[in-house]
């Protein structure tokens, strides 16, 4: 370390390596992965695409649905709080091992606009998230979108999709 080659202590070097010298201690940036140029120029092409559509209509921004997935773990539902209990001084702690994760797991896949939640969709444990499984989803997307900026223009958008509106996937 700099404050034993130097012979100074340690908050002498970080005040002067800090402060006199202007330097900060950084750790890299991670991206999911390096983009080839192509493919960087694509994504700036799709960019200046958006950026003209918004220039020519102002209520284009509102038409943008964007959507995310997430696994959801099961867990053991008993947390902290619900565990607390009241013991004597002197009295054993109880111990309890922090749960594994769990092997059931599903995925949730949501929809936003720019007026907030548009769509979920929880999918059953075992299904896989590939093409034809996204393809069943954006058609309920697509519905679930018409019925809404309906209802939305109707100025009557109640909170949930009529019962049955949605189809369930197999």
């Amino acid at each position: 370390m700099i404050e034993e080659e130097v012979g100074i202590g340690h908050e002498t070097a970080h005040l002067i390596v800090t402060q006199d010298l202007g330097m900060r201690k950084l750790s890299y940036r991670l991206v999911p992965h390096s983009l080839t140029p192509e493919q960087m120029q694509l994504r700036l092409d799709a960019c200046e695409d958006l950026i003209d559509m918004a220039d020519r209509d102002p209520n284009f921004l509102q038409t943008i649905v964007t959507g995310d997935e997430t696994w959801c773990l099961r867990y053991d539902p008993e947390g902290k709080r619900h565990s607390m209990e009241w013991r004597g001084r002197g009295s054993p702690k109880r111990k309890k091992s922090r749960s594994d994760k769990s092997r059931i797991k599903t995925v949730l896949v949501v929809f936003f606009d720019s007026e907030g939640l548009v769509h979920t969709e929880i999918l059953p444990e075992d299904t896989k998230l590939n093409a034809s499984t996204y393809m069943e989803i954006f058609k309920c997307l697509l519905q679930r979108i018409k019925w809404l900026r309906q209802a939305r223009r109707l100025d009557a958008a109640p909170k949930r999709c009529p019962a049955g509106y949605l189809q369930t996937l197999p």
